[in-house]
């Protein structure tokens, strides 16, 4: 019985370690790298994104709180952002539009996003449907949307962004194992 409860655990446990790793890396490579601890591919039509907020150096201010209330307020603009492409798994709630947008990463104030990522958006880029492209250019016009609507409730900042878009070849992976 105790073996027998120490396996149920070590399960449900993996099952959870499984659903936090899908959370921070799309299911598709998630599956592959857990299966061969490596992953990298080779994406020959695929749309990148940097959104910079140009003008949050020039907000942040060290004085207050170390800059933590700083912080929260760029990380208000992200989960923004974030939200957006959340509600792209929510078929509910989604605009269909997203479903090809992943998030890759932010730096400080610049969030980076790519489309064609993923194995069906590759196979309809193959077959020469390149929307996607089309739908990441309809999200950088929604994230300055977004960033509009977040103006509206900041007391006198103002937050500006620049929005960088390539479109190209890439190779993805996953670096190191730590």
């Amino acid at each position: 019985a105790v073996v027998s409860t120490q396996s149920t655990g070590m399960r449900e446990e993996e099952k959870v370690t499984t659903q936090l790793f899908n959370t921070i890396i799309p299911k598709h490579v998630s599956e592959h790298f857990l299966r061969d601890l490596r992953y990298s591919h080779s994406y020959e039509h695929v749309g990148v994104i940097f959104a910079s907020v140009t003008n949050f150096w020039d907000f942040y201010e060290e004085k207050f709180e170390g800059g933590m209330g700083c912080i929260r307020v760029l990380n208000e603009i992200v989960r923004d952002l974030d939200d957006l492409l959340a509600s792209a798994s929510d078929m509910r709630k989604s605009d269909p539009r997203w479903r090809a947008i992943q998030k890759i990463k932010t730096v400080g104030p610049c969030y980076m996003a790519a489309s064609g990522l993923d194995p069906l958006t590759e196979e309809q880029t193959k077959q020469g449907n390149h929307e996607h492209v089309i739908h990441l250019m309809d999200f950088c016009f929604k994230i300055l949307e977004t960033l509009r609507e977040f103006n509206k409730y900041t007391l006198g900042t103002k937050f500006l962004m620049k929005i960088g878009f390539n479109y190209g070849p890439v190779t993805d992976g996953i670096i190191g194992q730590n």
